[in-house]
């Protein structure tokens, strides 16, 4: 079903190469599959051709997280909380990863703001 999936998505972007929600599909597919590289590669096309849509930056900062890269983790959810500084499931996420990386007080500063 996957593999199906995934045919058809890469045929939708030879199509339109610029498909953001092909890329954003594709992404959760491999995130799903537990193949992080992927998701992040297929999270940053989405990213790049729609910079607004907010999901991807979850996604991809969670992927990056799970692949022990904090520092990309943070860099995109701060990304996402410039993007919109309501969007409380960002400042979640940044205090949870800053905390994982033992950066207490700016976890706190983060969970200060939602």
């Amino acid at each position: 079903m996957n593999d199906e999936a995934i045919q058809c998505l890469k045929s939708m972007l030879e199509i339109d190469p610029k498909n953001s929600e092909a890329y954003e599909r594709l992404g959760y597919i491999y995130e799903k599959q537990n193949m992080a590289d992927e998701a992040i590669q297929n999270y940053q096309k989405a990213i790049e051709f729609n910079p607004n849509l907010q999901s991807n930056y979850i996604s991809q900062g969670f992927m990056y997280f799970t692949k022990n890269m904090d520092d990309e983790a943070i860099e995109c959810l701060q990304k996402l909380i410039q993007i919109n500084p309501k969007f409380v499931q960002a400042y979640e996420r940044l205090g949870y990863v800053q905390q994982m990386k033992n950066m207490t007080e700016e976890a706190m500063e983060y969970k200060k703001s939602y």
